[in-house]
């Protein structure tokens, strides 16, 4: 497949490449690899700084080994 790039706002003209694209499975991977408990939580909160110019919030992985 071709190489997929994200942005990258430190370097914009070039980019991350993306390695894999998670999906909900994700969690399920967790468990897997030897955590107890995952979930994905999302977060935001302008008077905490958690906004950005294209998003509203950040998801947080909050995982138990």
């Amino acid at each position: 497949m071709e190489p997929e790039y994200h942005g990258d706002p430190l370097r914009p003209s070039e980019g991350i490449l993306v390695f894999q694209i998670p999906g909900w499975d994700v969690l399920e991977a967790i468990r897997a690899s030897g955590f107890s408990d995952a979930a994905v939580c999302y977060l935001s909160n302008p008077q905490g700084g958690i906004v950005g110019k294209h998003y509203t919030g950040i998801f947080v992985f909050v995982c138990q080994k």
